[in-house]
């Protein structure tokens, strides 16, 4: 049963990054693994429920990219790793980052990723520890953590989704992009400190 669960998930996921949400059905997901379309909704309610496993897995592997900005030696590293892991996540996995942050079917299962406590993601909660650390050091001036970490992320969301939907590629390599990302980031985490 739930080998079936994940040979559905595997494929859903595997159509989503060929041709985005619209080359998700159930239907054909059934045709594809040689079921009825009856033994998927068995597994999954309906095709919500199963973008919202697509979702989770898009967090999932954001995150992963996250965390590993855990490996700077200071909170100052920390945060520009956290951006600088934002845009190799976007770079390296461009349809799951359009489905978590462009996709417009996502915005209605946002909630399944904020905590009850504290209403925000546990990835966008990351970005706040990170920048809370800086704020604690004394590194960053006094401001609302909250507030600094959607500025900071709205600088590196902005910047990757200029880049990834084709406002610039025609303009720059990937390369040079990179190199404004990073000094992107720079300017704006100089900006931040005291």
């Amino acid at each position: 049963m739930k080998n079936m669960r994940e040979r559905i998930l595997k494929l859903a996921i595997e159509l989503y990054l060929q041709s985005g949400l619209r080359g998700i059905s159930m239907r054909k997901i059934a045709s594809r693994l040689g079921v009825s379309a009856t033994a998927i909704y068995r597994h999954y309610e309906n095709i919500q429920d199963l973008i919202c496993r697509l979702i989770d897995e898009g967090f999932r592997i954001f995150g992963s990219y996250l965390f590993r900005a855990l490996e700077g030696k200071t909170p100052q590293d920390r945060l520009m790793l956290s951006g600088k892991n934002y845009l190799d996540f976007a770079l390296e996995n461009p349809k799951y980052y359009e489905l978590i942050f462009m996709s417009a079917e996502q915005i209605g299962f946002l909630k399944t990723y904020y905590s009850a406590e504290t209403d925000i993601s546990p990835t966008f909660q990351f970005l706040v520890d990170r920048v809370q650390e800086c704020l604690k050091e004394g590194f960053l001036r006094k401001d609302d953590p909250i507030e600094t970490a959607f500025y900071f992320w709205s600088v590196c969301h902005g910047l990757v989704s200029l880049y990834l939907f084709g406002w610039t590629k025609a303009q720059i390599s990937m390369e040079e992009f990179k190199g404004i990302y990073e000094r992107s980031l720079s300017r704006l985490i100089k900006g931040l400190s005291i």
